[in-house]
């Protein structure tokens, strides 16, 4: 016989039996550490191939990545509070109109990693409800431009925009047509061979464009006056020249690493330039001399309308009012420190000349000191603020005790690797 407190005991075992498995049935249909209360949700690698029915309405971030999900139907995600939506690398290829009809506040999504470039025509309906959208990752779903293009459309709020790893080849104004309020785009490691002009020049807030790992040859006639930040490294641009129209260029960091420069690159007039990045390009193959001459040459074929005078054109004569703190000259084919270059540059902290082929520094003199006999020494040759510099792996012999008077800042000398005394 069981009295009231054997009866007592029972119910409270069979209260926390049925609460057990209430909570096992429970896991079963939610995401790990999920409760109703939170605005988070992270499904992540749940081998899910659809999305979840059940989701709190007050979620703000969801979280579907690295799952199995091809398909997302409509009606779809009723999350009238969603801010960010996260479904990369998963097999998506098919979005039906109105399925994201009840996500309104969705500010951020990223499909990357996806197979978008199906059914483009109906996919791009879908996401053209999302007409708040400020940030959109579309990277590596072998898209062309006519998708691109399609995926773009009713987006003036977006501001950030990643196209890596696709299949883009020629850039026109169209494809950003519906988004001129972007900040940044990211189209690394695309085909782009062609940007035509006007394509970013309309993008007036455009500040962070990175086109590395491309195609690129040219860059003629560079008149992004709003960008602050260029990244060009990994191509195969053999020229850069901007215009030399006197407006104001606000780029702080420009990389052309990794091309096939045989010249120094024309910089704008007025720039507010810090950091060049110029390592490993084909800098200092030609001898300082016919370098010049081909440079002013080609620079002044390439905008006659803009250089008039033939004698007094210069390429370097922009430099020296750069306020350059930083340039990466390692891995060219410098035989001679380039000092017509870098000499003018009075606010340069860094310089890198590793890896190069420098066996002496010394001074142009048939251009800047002739008839002054040989212990003339250019004023021009001072570095007032240089604090670390590197010619590690060169040929160096030797160094002029004049040379190193003319460091009054300099911190780190790295002189490793050098032809032995």
């Amino acid at each position: 016989m069981i009295g009231p407190t054997g009866r007592i005991t029972n119910l409270l075992l069979l209260l926390l039996l049925r609460g057990n498995l209430s909570t096992s049935f429970s896991q079963l249909r939610t995401p790990l550490h999920y409760d109703d209360t939170q605005e988070h949700s992270s499904w992540s690698s749940q081998n899910l191939s659809s999305v979840p029915e059940v989701l709190d309405v007050r979620l703000m971030h969801l979280d579907l990545s690295r799952n199995f999900i091809r398909h997302i139907n409509s009606p779809g995600l009723y999350l009238p509070s969603l801010k960010t939506l996260d479904l990369s690398y998963n097999q998506l290829q098919t979005i039906t109109e109105g399925a994201f009809r009840d996500v309104t506040k969705l500010q951020e999504l990223n499909v990357a990693r996806n197979l978008l470039s199906h059914n483009v025509d109906g996919n791009s309906q879908a996401l053209g409800s999302l007409n708040r959208l400020r940030r959109l990752d579309l990277s590596m779903n072998g898209l062309d431009d006519d998708a691109a293009e399609l995926y773009l459309r009713k987006k003036s709020v977006l501001e950030h925009l990643d196209l890596t790893g696709n299949l883009l080849m020629q850039l026109a104004p169209k494809q950003f047509a519906d988004s001129r309020s972007l900040r940044s785009i990211n189209m690394e490691n695309n085909l782009i061979t062609v940007i035509e002009k006007g394509t970013f020049e309309p993008l007036k807030k455009l500040e962070t464009l990175n086109l590395a790992k491309n195609n690129l040859v040219y860059i003629c006639d560079f008149k992004l006056h709003q960008i602050k930040l260029l990244n060009l490294s990994r191509n195969s641009i053999e020229v850069f020249f901007t215009s030399t129209d006197g407006q104001m260029y606000n780029l702080e960091i420009l990389d052309l690493s990794y091309n096939k420069l045989l010249y120094f690159p024309m910089i704008p007039t007025t720039n507010q330039l810090r950091s060049l990045h110029l390592q490993s390009n084909m800098l200092g193959f030609l001898e300082a001399d016919t370098m010049l001459s081909e440079a002013s040459s080609l620079y002044r074929e390439l905008k006659a309308d803009d250089v008039n005078d033939a004698v007094e054109y210069d390429i370097y004569s922009n430099w020296r009012m750069m306020p350059l703190t930083s340039i990466d000259l390692s891995s060219n084919h410098f035989r001679s420190f380039p000092v017509e270059a870098v000499s003018q540059l009075t606010s340069l902290s860094t310089l890198n000349l590793s890896n190069n082929c420098i066996q002496a520094i010394s001074y142009n003199m048939t251009k800047n000191g002739g008839g002054h006999g040989e212990n003339f020494h250019p004023p021009s040759l001072t570095f007032p603020s240089l604090r670390f510099f590197s010619l590690q792996n060169n040929g160096l012999w030797q160094l002029s005790l004049f040379f190193l008077e003319n460091l009054p800042s300099i911190e780190t000398l790295n002189l490793r690797q050098n032809a032995e005394h």
